[in-house]
């Protein structure tokens, strides 16, 4: 078995952090992680805690993030997030392909509403101050796409807010 301390690291004076898996009594197995510090006299300070519930949040937390992108990768209506002024924080391919965006960056923090055709920039503009005010809303407009394609959209929008209740970006 390969060693689980630094001792290169460890007598450098560093603080050596890593994470196992250990058996314990009854066959159990759990993950753990150790903190270890070569003291001034030669003896090995250790912590030892147990992270099996942080690891199985992580797990879900993980689960949760690839079935959301899932979603948001192969939904074939347009999902984007805005910011106060209509600049572009994220877009679904679906979107992009809506737009005649060829990737995210191309189009990123770049305002929506050159695309969004002169007679409706002004309702869409409202539109964005309202969701920020913390209310939704719906609207039909016409773009140009990046190529010249003129499409009629329709948009509902929601505020989206942070773990603070903080309006952050429009969905």
């Amino acid at each position: 078995k390969k060693n689980p301390f630094h001792f290169k690291e460890l007598k450098q004076g560093k603080t050596v952090f890593i994470e196992r898996l250990m058996k314990v009594k009854g066959g159990l197995v759990m993950n753990i992680e150790v903190n270890a510090k070569l003291l001034l006299d030669g003896r090995l300070l250790t912590f030892v805690r147990d992270i099996s519930e942080r690891k199985k949040n992580q797990q879900a937390l993980a689960e949760s993030e690839n079935r959301l992108r899932t979603i948001y990768n192969t939904e074939p209506e347009c999902i984007k997030i805005l910011g106060a002024h209509g600049e572009l924080k994220e877009m679904n391919p679906a979107g992009l392909a809506m737009m005649e965006a060829d990737s995210l960056d191309q189009v990123k923090e770049k305002s929506v509403l050159a695309i969004i055709n002169e007679p409706y920039r002004k309702a869409f503009q409202e539109l964005t101050k309202k969701v920020f005010k913390g209310k939704t809303g719906a609207l039909e407009f016409e773009i140009t796409g990046l190529k010249g394609t003129w499409r009629w959209l329709e948009t509902h929008a929601v505020p989206m807010k942070d773990t603070d209740g903080k309006i952050t970006s429009l969905l």
